[in-house]
C-alpha cells in the first residue's frame, strides 16, 4: 500500500508533475492523495498520456524512443536518462482510467484536460468531503 507520511485532511492542494506514472500502485496512491486533502482541496496532476488510437500511440512511442537518447545526452550527458519512459507509457492505463480511479477514490468534479493532441494530460479533481 502507498502511504504518505502526513495526517488526514492536511493539504489544500496536492500536485504532481510526471509523478503518477512512477508509483507501483496507482490506485493506492490516488486514494492516499484523497486522504491527505482537506475538504474542498484540489488535486492536479500533469503527465504523459497513453493515446487511445493505436496508430497515434505507436507513432508517439516510436518517436519518443528515437529522441530520448539524444534528449537525455543533451540535457544530462546520459543517453539512458529517459529510457524507461516509453515503457511506462505503454503500461499506463491512460488518462481516462486515471480519472475513473480518482472518482473511485472519492474525488468529485474530475476533469481531464488533454494537451498536445492527447499526448499529455492534466487531471483536475476536488475533495468535497461530507
Amino acid at each position: 500500500m502507498f502511504v504518505l507520511s502526513f495526517g488526514e485532511s492536511c493539504f489544500d492542494v496536492v500536485t504532481t508533475g510526471y509523478g503518477l506514472r512512477n508509483v507501483p500502485d496507482l490506485e493506492s496512491a490516488i486514494q492516499e492523495i484523497h486522504c491527505v486533502l482537506a475538504s474542498g482541496g484540489r488535486f492536479l496532476s500533469l503527465d504523459f498520456n497513453r493515446p487511445v488510437n493505436s496508430l497515434v500511440r505507436g507513432a508517439y512511442l516510436t518517436c519518443f524512443s528515437a529522441v530520448r537518447s539524444a534528449l537525455g545526452f543533451t540535457l544530462h550527458r546520459d543517453p539512458n536518462t529517459y529510457r524507461y519512459i516509453p515503457e511506462l507509457i505503454r503500461q499506463s492505463p491512460g488518462a481516462t482510467a486515471v480519472a475513473r480511479l480518482s472518482e473511485a477514490a472519492g474525488f468529485k468534479d474530475v476533469q481531464v484536460v488533454a494537451l498536445r493532441g492527447g499526448l499529455m494530460a492534466i487531471h483536475v479533481a476536488r475533495e468535497l468531503g461530507l
